[in-house]
């Protein structure tokens, strides 16, 4: 229901702002917060979100602001976990965008994915720059009893065209 939402949301906001372009958003925008999370910096995680930014996180109540978020990623990034996304589809409707996909956790001192999931990035233009606006997450799978065998998406060193995942979430 929650996917379902946001995908009503963020066609709301692309008609809102004139959305009629079949563009994916740059790789570089829909990669640098796994990059930011990986060379475990909170600070830059936090960089790249809007000022009135905000992450609604699976089972906790909604982390609204640069001072929250920051806390936030204080809070989860360890140097023992690496963070790897899938990106399934994206857009650019000129002052609002999205990335849609998948997420591995992947526990590198035990050798084994911990968590997998998926997740919605929601971006808005500030200042001619893409920033995160909106954040949110579902865990597939608890990290305890995640599969050890599970492989790492390799990251994709090119922007690719929009798919259409057909798979309900």
């Amino acid at each position: 229901m929650r996917v379902f939402f946001s995908g009503v949301v963020l066609m709301l906001l692309c008609l809102l702002s004139g959305c009629h372009r079949e563009e994916t958003l740059p790789r570089h925008v829909s990669s640098a917060l796994t990059e930011a999370y990986n060379k475990d910096d909170p600070r830059a995680c936090t960089a790249l979100y809007a000022d009135d930014g905000a992450i609604l996180p699976q089972g906790a109540a909604t982390v609204i602001g640069k001072a929250a978020i920051l806390k936030l990623f204080q809070s989860r990034i360890t140097p023992h976990l690496q963070y790897a996304t899938s990106s399934t589809v994206s857009g650019d409707g000129g002052e609002y965008g999205f990335d849609q996909g998948t997420y591995v956790i992947r526990n590198v001192e035990q050798g084994r994915d911990v968590e997998f999931g998926k997740y919605i990035n929601i971006f808005r233009k500030v200042n001619g720059k893409w920033k995160i606006f909106r954040t949110m997450w579902n865990m597939d799978t608890p990290g305890p009893q995640a599969s050890p065998t599970r492989q790492v998406p390799e990251p994709q060193s090119q922007p690719q065209a929009p798919q259409q995942n057909t798979k309900g979430g």
